[in-house]
């Protein structure tokens, strides 16, 4: 379906970058019964079962600091950086109130993978500096909303106000952050409530002008870039329906960076970028040359006090890119708009974590069980809930370390045994054996190796369920 992108931004914005309850007082809190997918809610882990702690541990391992939940106060999966310490309840808060700010994260859409899953890498390295995020599937985008309603932007604009609001309950500074579709959602937020949000990162924005409408009509929408990955159009029509009901792009609201001087607004985009004018005949009719249109001119028009970046070398996917100074340059653009200098992140990292060292051991276990739902298992399962988290609430340091110490031996133990199972493989799964076969001949039965983990999982552990 085709829009008229003369008044809209693109209907089709691509993003590659990569269970809780809502408590009524003290703002979000997160229980540890974890919900998915559309209030689907996530599968016991069964310590003792190879497959249910494989997949568990390979669910840990991409999501790191990140929890993630299906809200119904919002009817929409919900994924947060779990750094601060829950409650006697074993309830986190969605904001860690030690943290400097906040980031919310906006979604890009138009395929499958458009999701607040997309930012998971970014959130974790901000949580290494002392930042808390937050992001979420927008309506029509994976496990967002699908109710008609949304289709109205006032609804919308409103909807993702109350999740604003629950950030802003933390007391801490509000900054956004968005990629393709994101930063046309963010503009307008910032437009309609210029006083709500301390900063916004808007990175590789498109569409915003006839210009820039007429190009993707006539050549991005042709193009084949990106990769191959499914086309979302019922998300990729919402946003185009949202563009065209979206303000800040035709000027007709103040200034948010006239009426709110204070907020830092940046935006980013690459001089190679797919949905800009520029010369073409590349793989799959990409540009072969820099942009011929400055995005930067209507941008500065619309907002005085702007930050506008073009950087050289790279294209809509953005996300891996490097300056000439070696710096990631979502992440610098992250850390501008927070007011940090993007070249100290070692200095940030590093004092974050003699920080959190200094946490007292029942603290560091109640994070943990909050955090690791393979250590969640194991302690359910050996000690119970209720153990560890009264340990947690009394400060009983000597109990909580006695736990996390025996979870480490217990999780090499399992380790052991799974490694073991690999092993003899050659009687029992001759055909996994055979795929693997110069990496299992190498392996020593004495020295647990976990490379083959995953594929184990993949090629053995599926086919036996």
């Amino acid at each position: 379906m085709k829009h008229n992108l003369a008044v809209a931004v693109l209907p089709v914005y691509l993003l590659f970058a990569l269970v809780p309850n809502v408590g009524v007082a003290g703002g979000l809190v997160c229980s540890q019964v974890f919900q998915t997918s559309r209030g689907e809610a996530e599968p016991v882990v069964d310590w003792k079962d190879d497959k249910s702690y494989l997949e568990t541990a390979q669910r840990k391992e991409a999501l790191g600091q990140v929890s993630t939940f299906f809200s119904q106060k919002w009817d929409t999966q919900i994924y947060y950086t779990n750094t601060g310490v829950p409650n006697a309840k074993g309830e986190s808060p969605l904001v860690d109130p030690e943290s400097k700010g906040v980031f919310i994260f906006f979604h890009g859409s138009g395929t499958m993978k458009s999701s607040g899953r997309n930012f998971v890498g970014n959130m974790n390295i901000l949580a290494n500096m002392g930042y808390s995020a937050i992001a979420f599937d927008m309506p029509f985008h994976a496990n967002g909303p699908r109710d008609e309603v949304f289709k109205n932007a006032n609804h919308f604009l409103e909807w993702v106000r109350s999740i604003v609001l629950e950030a802003k309950k933390s007391g801490k500074p509000v900054y956004f952050a968005g990629h393709s579709f994101g930063p046309d959602v963010l503009l307008e937020f910032i437009t309609r409530y210029p006083k709500m949000v301390d900063g916004a990162a808007a990175l590789s924005p498109a569409g915003f002008t006839k210009e820039l409408s007429d190009w993707y009509d006539k050549y991005t929408s042709k193009m084949d870039f990106g990769g191959n990955v499914m086309p979302n159009d019922a998300g990729g029509e919402w946003a185009g329906i949202m563009s065209r009901q979206f303000l800040w792009s035709k000027s007709k609201l103040a200034d948010p960076t006239v009426v709110n001087p204070k907020m830092r607004l940046r935006i980013l985009s690459g001089n190679r970028e797919e949905y800009v004018p520029a010369p073409l005949g590349g793989p799959g009719n990409t540009p072969t040359g820099d942009n011929t249109y400055d995005v930067s001119v209507p941008l500065k028009k619309i907002f005085k006090n702007v930050v506008v970046t073009i950087e050289p070398g790279v294209g809509h996917y953005i996300f891996d890119h490097k300056d000439q100074d070696g710096l990631n340059v979502v992440m610098r653009e992250l850390l501008l708009t927070a007011g940090e200098d993007p070249k100290n992140t070692r200095a940030l990292a590093e004092q974050v974590a003699e920080e959190r060292a200094l946490l007292h051991t029942a603290g560091q276990a109640a994070k943990k069980y909050a955090q690791d739902p393979l250590f969640r298992a194991w302690v359910n399962q050996s000690y119970g809930a209720k153990t560890l988290l009264k340990a947690a609430s009394d400060g009983n340091d000597r109990l909580s370390q006695k736990m996390m110490t025996e979870y480490t031996f217990a999780q090499k133990a399992r380790e052991a045994e799974i490694y073991q199972k690999i092993l003899q493989t050659p009687q029992t799964h001759p055909e996994f054996y055979q795929k693997y076969k110069t990496q299992i001949d190498k392996m020593k039965p004495d020295k647990v190796e976990t490379t083959l983990f995953a594929p184990y999982l993949l090629y053995v552990l599926n086919a036996e369920h």
